[in-house]
Order: C-alpha cells, then structure tokens, then sequence
C-alpha cells in the first residue's frame, strides 16, 4: 500500500463529527434533528430559538385557519 492509500482509508474512518447548525457548537451525545432537516444542540432545538422556517408556516396557516373559520356560539334555551 502506498502512502496516498493509507491517508484515504484514515479518512474514511474518521466520522463526521455532528455540530450545531445554528451555533457551529459539537453536539456530543445528545442532538436534536428538527423538521427542516437540520442538527441542532441542546439550547437551539426548539423552533424558535433558530427561527425554523418550517415551523413559521405551520404558525401562519394556524393563524389564517382561526381567523376564516370564527367560534360558533348557540343562543341560550330559555327555562320555563
């Protein structure tokens, strides 16, 4: 084996380290994958602390659903 193979098979075994895509930070055992498809550490997980442009939507259609369709209310039945 030459040297360049041996360079190739080392990288080849190292593994990718996984790190933060808001922070660059190296998540150790525990990261959080999120539905935008990216890798994010304990203090960037949830949506809205690495703006989540997926999660936004979801938000915006929740809005647009409340305001066309208003709460019914039924008008009270008198005793006798």
């Amino acid at each position: 084996m030459t040297e360049n193979n041996k360079k190739e098979m080392k990288k080849e075994e190292k593994q990718k380290k996984i790190k933060c895509f808001h922070c660059k930070k190296k998540c150790t055992l525990i990261n959080f994958p999120c539905e935008c498809g990216k890798t994010f550490c304990q203090m960037h997980r949830y949506p809205h602390s690495h703006d989540c442009k997926s999660c936004k939507k979801k938000e915006q259609i929740k809005i647009t659903l409340e305001t066309n369709n208003p709460k019914m209310t039924s008008a009270k039945i008198e005793g006798i």
